[in-house]
């Protein structure tokens, strides 16, 4: 996504939002039986989330094209229009901005490829930054959480010292590359991920919004067989034990998270320490024999 379309980001959101289309997906899927949009129909995300079926439909629909060269998030949003009472005049005024506004996108793209300029190398200091990732099992809010582009790579500030057994330490940085749609995380992976607690599942059939899930945090995955997502460290990941003496065979995991529902975001790629040793705060070395 380009920078132009990227400036509608957040009112295409908040408009679709509105729109009885995105309560579920079935009723997404219903709207795409319309003519127009029927060929887009079976690439459409499946979510429990509104707010992340209508991320994921943007994504989706942004580099989608019909037969005509019309651009599918467009084509949508001009049926939306047709379709809707109140909100006719602002879905079709909005349908008119991300078509302009993709088109601007993909012409300043076309010149940087024909002047040469996107074959140069990207140096990781180029590699935008997207905010922080909590590693432990509070909350926090990443900048431009909903807008990172799948298959793209993004640096993350880390908080929290939870995955100090990883060497990853606060005020380090980590680089993720965001999962495509229908990517899953491999057992063993560091990622990203948003997470319900445990005990906290909506009841079958049962919808929630994006804000029912904490993180995004920074974890090692772990599928379990019994159907339990256990997020932690590469190894030493079992449940932490309060008995002192047990902790002495089985030190554990103190801040491991059991859960089964996550939205993964992305795989961590690469890490970055920050760190300076600083003398000045350190605790004083003593010499054996000495005062």
């Amino acid at each position: 996504m380009g920078t132009h379309f990227m400036n509608l980001y957040e009112r295409l959101k908040l408009l679709l939002a509105q729109c009885d289309a995105f309560a579920s997906d079935s009723a997404l899927r219903a709207l795409f039986v319309e003519p127009r949009l029927c060929e887009w129909q079976a690439g459409l995300p499946y979510t429990r989330s509104r707010e992340r079926r209508i991320v994921q439909t943007i994504h989706y629909l942004h580099g989608q094209y019909n037969a005509g060269h019309e651009n599918g998030l467009v084509v949508l949003l001009q049926v939306l229009g047709e379709q809707s009472g109140t909100e006719d005049d602002l879905l079709s005024d909005m349908a008119e901005c991300v078509r302009s506004m993709i088109h601007k996108d993909n012409r300043e793209r076309l010149n940087k490829v024909l002047s040469g300029l996107d074959f140069d190398p990207i140096t990781e200091t180029e590699i935008p930054f997207a905010g922080q990732v909590i590693a432990g099992t509070g909350d926090v809010v990443l900048t431009y959480i909903d807008a990172l582009t799948p298959g793209e790579v993004y640096r993350l500030g880390v908080i929290g010292s939870s995955m100090e057994g990883e060497g990853i330490f606060e005020g380090d940085e980590v680089v993720m590359r965001v999962f495509f749609n229908a990517e899953w995380p491999a057992e063993g992976d560091m990622i990203v991920t948003k997470y319900l607690p445990l005990g906290a599942e909506p009841e079958p059939g049962m919808d929630f919004i994006g804000t029912d899930l904490l993180g995004p945090t920074l974890k090692v995955f772990h599928q379990k067989a019994n159907g339990e997502f256990h997020l932690g460290w590469h190894k030493d990941n079992l449940a932490w034990n309060p008995a002192p003496w047990k902790r002495l065979v089985t030190p554990g995991n103190a801040q491991m998270i059991v859960t089964r529902y996550i939205a993964p975001i992305g795989k961590v790629i690469n890490k970055k320490g920050q760190r300076i040793w600083n003398f000045a705060i350190h605790t004083r070395m003593w010499i054996l024999g000495g005062d």
